[in-house]
Formats: C-alpha cells, sequence, structure tokens
C-alpha cells in the first residue's frame, strides 16, 4: 500500500531502495532538489517517473516539463565515485534512542504529521492538534536540545525542512522532543553506507 511518488511525496525507504537499483548519487550541485512551480532556482515542474502509480500517490500536476523530470537529469556518469547506498535500517521509537543514534550516525530520516508546520515561524513546535499516525512528510532530524525559559524548559529536536530558507527559521524547525509530537519518532531511519 505504499508507493514512492518522487517529488510528489513517499517513504523515504523506498527512496533507500531507489538508491541502491539505481547504483549511486549525485552531487547536490548536479542534481538539486526541488519543489512547486515557478521557475525560479529551487522550483520545477516535475513530471511523474515511469510506473508512476495514480491510485496511491494521486494525479500527477496537469503540465511538466521532461527537462527537469528525473528520467532525463539522472547522469550515472555524475555519480559521487565510491559512494554506494547498500541496505537501509529502520530506527527505535524510543526519543532516548533516536538522540544517541543521530550522534553517531548522524542525521536521520524523520517523518511526521506537517500539516500545521505550514504555519510555523519560528520557536519549540508543540500542538495537540496533530496526528501520531497520520504521517505525510519526511524531513532531516539534524539534532536536538534544551530551550530554557524563565519558568520551563522546553526539549526539542532540531529538523532540517525542504520548504526553501525563507521558512520557518531559515530552513529549519524545533518541534518538542519526549512524546512523539506529531509521530517524529515513529519512521525514524537511515541508510548504511558502502564503497
Amino acid at each position: 500500500g505504499n508507493a514512492d511518488c518522487g517529488v510528489f511525496g513517499g517513504w523515504p525507504y523506498l527512496a533507500y531502495q531507489y538508491i541502491m537499483r539505481a547504483g549511486g548519487l549525485e552531487t547536490w550541485e548536479d542534481y538539486w532538489y526541488c519543489s512547486g512551480l515557478g521557475g525560479a532556482p529551487g522550483t520545477c515542474e516535475v513530471c511523474p517517473a515511469p510506473g508512476f502509480n495514480t491510485s496511491l500517490c494521486g494525479p500527477p500536476i496537469p503540465y511538466c516539463n521532461m527537462s527537469q523530470s528525473c528520467v532525463f537529469k539522472l547522469n550515472k556518469s555524475k555519480f559521487v565515485s565510491g559512494f554506494k547506498v547498500n541496505t537501509w535500517k529502520a530506527i527505535s521509537e524510543n526519543e532516548t534512542v533516536i538522540a544517541d543514534q543521530l550522534m553517531q550516525i548522524g542525521p536521520l530520516s524523520v517523518a511526521l504529521d506537517a500539516e500545521l508546520l505550514q504555519f510555523y515561524h519560528g520557536g519549540v513546535f508543540s500542538t495537540h492538534f496533530c496526528s501520531k499516525t497520520k504521517l505525510d512528510h519526511a524531513v532531516l532530524l539534524v539534532g536536538f536540545g534544551v530551550e530554557k525559559g524563565l519558568f520551563e524548559t522546553k526539549d526539542y529536536w532540531t529538523v532540517k525542512n525542504s520548504w526553501g530558507h525563507k521558512w520557518g527559521e531559515s530552513g529549519y524547525f524545533r518541534i518538542k522532543r519526549g512524546d512523539g509530537m506529531c509521530g517524529i519518532n515513529t519512521a525514524v531511519t537511515t541508510g548504511v553506507l558502502g564503497a
């Protein structure tokens, strides 16, 4: 019941599997991430990949530019030499274990319910109105910390989003850590690299 819909969304573990099949990755300079319409740097009008599943991914956009699409842009001769994703692994839902793995491995892929994140501007995001099971956005967990206030302290995760540097805190956001806010602890994964 899960589909990899490319720039239209999908599960991180399916992205790892795609990278494994493709045999590698290009650098950011050669194959940058794009999102949305408009033609400005960082935006795109990507066509769905062959085999795009409309019943699981939804309808593709009505207009697309094949020259900005994965099939056209992928150039295996530009793959980073010696870099390969051999497999992937899931990380525990325990947030203490997640913090430990973040320190040992580095940034981790996480998914969460991001419906209310569109209204985020700054601070530690915390709400009672997000789901811990309806995950709809994959982001990169990059750190954690504690915000000390006058009357309370707030444990938080630092997360890199994909909505551009003008969103949130220069493209990042902080979200409450310790109780699985918006399901951030339920789909934590990492790629296992090799040569």
